[in-house]
């Protein structure tokens, strides 16, 4: 009796064991933040979070040197490699006060819808006159569904629900003569839509920074996403839509606030200057940008490495591997350089001398074996 007692016991705390390890990999990180940032007021400075997430690897003066080819995979990379948890579709519901509050407001349950500024209440959500989740990047425009980026929490935003459904899957773009999507409340204007749907001026460059997030985060899984005029009119139109609504202390607030749950930032809304040189276009040196960056940015035609691809390369400093063999990198493009005491080209050579060696030393063993052998096979 007392035997199957304790297997019972034992059995009862691996499955709690086991169901402990589940609710960590599939539940958001607790306790979350609240957004304190306010809407509408620009930003002009780095948040602490933001400044600790930019290693030496991935400084802006760095990367800012970089190929637009190069800078694409420079930020894919940082993004990629700091996304540690993978929101699920409930997470951007359930997580709403916390993102998408203004002034700490969250913990009244009261979010911010996206395209009107509207203030909701989470009760309301999926109700006649409430809220909705918004997939920004359309989902047939981009090739997923509700999970991967299609629960992401910086691309998925509360939106009022007659907002959202007006807008359809439409691409960004301006309008001429279009038709006027209203909000849930009479005077409540959530843009205009006809080839194109264009927001609010105040809600241009959020849609902007979201867009290029997913650009770059998913572009090189999703063959959709790979392209961002497959939801905007044009590049020149995502780059003024970015100049005009520059970030402001909400959207920094919620940068904060999601990497604290995915690990990641959108490092379009710390350095906004980035959506330029990733397409090879100019900085307006008057922008307001969190880091400041944009007037100290060299033109385009300065930069170390150029549209073309030619590198003029800077080297980082020798680093020891082994042996007296060196190594080092040009910042810029990336190209290696190694070293060792028997010249420039020394560990190159030692490793083809020993590659050489082993092939005919294991030539001769194959030789002696088969000459054994035959020596020693009997007669038919």
């Amino acid at each position: 009796m007392n035997y199957r007692i304790k297997r019972l016991s034992a059995l009862a705390l691996i499955m709690i064991l086991l169901a402990t390890l589940a609710f960590n990999v599939y539940a958001a990180p607790q306790p979350v933040a609240y957004n304190s940032g306010t809407r509408h007021e620009v930003c002009s400075s780095l948040s602490d979070a933001a400044q600790d997430y930019y290693s030496a690897d991935f400084a802006y003066d760095r990367l800012s040197r970089q190929s637009s080819d190069q800078l694409l995979i420079s930020l894919r990379a940082l993004m990629t490699s700091t996304h540690t948890y993978t929101a699920v579709y409930s997470d951007c519901r359930d997580l709403a006060p916390n993102t998408d509050c203004e002034n700490g407001e969250g913990i009244n349950k009261q979010l911010t819808t996206i395209y009107t500024s509207y203030q909701s209440s989470y009760s309301e959500y999926n109700k006649g006159s409430g809220w909705n989740r918004e997939h920004v990047w359309p989902k047939s425009l981009g090739g997923f569904n509700t999970d991967g980026a299609g629960a992401d929490l910086h691309h998925i935003r509360p939106s009022e629900n007659r907002t959202n459904s007006a807008r359809g899957n439409l691409k960004y773009g301006y309008v001429t003569g279009g038709a006027s999507i209203n909000g849930n409340l009479s005077g409540l204007k959530g843009g205009d839509k006809g080839s194109f749907y264009e927001p609010l001026d105040n809600a241009k460059g959020d849609v902007a920074r979201i867009c290029l997030y997913v650009y770059v985060r998913y572009g090189g899984e999703l063959t959709k996403c790979s392209n961002i005029t497959n939801v905007f009119q044009s590049i020149d139109v995502l780059l003024e839509w970015c100049a005009l609504d520059p970030v402001d202390e909400w959207e920094m607030g919620r940068n904060d606030v999601v990497e604290g749950v995915q690990g990641n930032r959108n490092v379009f809304i710390d350095y906004p200057e980035y959506a330029w040189l990733l397409f090879g276009k100019q900085l307006p040196a008057d922008m307001t940008t969190p880091s400041g960056k944009a007037s100290q940015t060299p033109p385009v035609s300065d930069n170390e490495q150029t549209a073309d691809g030619a590198c003029d390369h800077t080297f980082s400093e020798w680093e020891s591997i082994g042996d007296g063999a060196k190594f080092r990198a040009c910042i810029y493009c990336g190209m290696h350089e190694f070293s060792s005491p028997k010249g420039a080209d020394g560990a190159i050579y030692t490793s083809i001398f020993i590659a050489v060696g082993a092939f005919f030393a294991v030539g001769a063993v194959i030789g002696i074996v088969l000459v054994y052998r035959r020596k020693n096979k009997k007669p038919a």
